[in-house]
């Protein structure tokens, strides 16, 4: 039997992120902390990072993320001075 884990999905507007590199996320679109916050507390700190196709669009679907990403482990969370 295997067991299927589900991520939560976080796109990415304008970056690409390579696996095993830590890449620092400046996150500012409140779906997009709301779904690190979601990440730290229910899925163990992991994620899956996909590349949307249009950096402009705010509200994305699936079919607006490309199919392919990858899986991310948060390291850590720093908030901004101004929030």
């Amino acid at each position: 039997m295997t067991k299927l884990n589900l991520l939560p999905i976080l796109p990415l507007r304008d970056m690409v992120v390579f696996p095993h590199a830590l890449s620092p996320l400046l996150l500012g679109r409140p779906s997009s902390i709301d779904t690190i916050q979601f990440a730290s507390k229910n899925a163990g700190d992991n994620l899956l990072l996909v590349l949307q196709k249009d950096p402009d669009q705010e509200e994305v679907e699936s079919t607006d993320l490309y199919r392919t990403g990858v899986i991310a482990k948060i390291s850590s969370l720093s908030k901004l001075p101004g929030g």
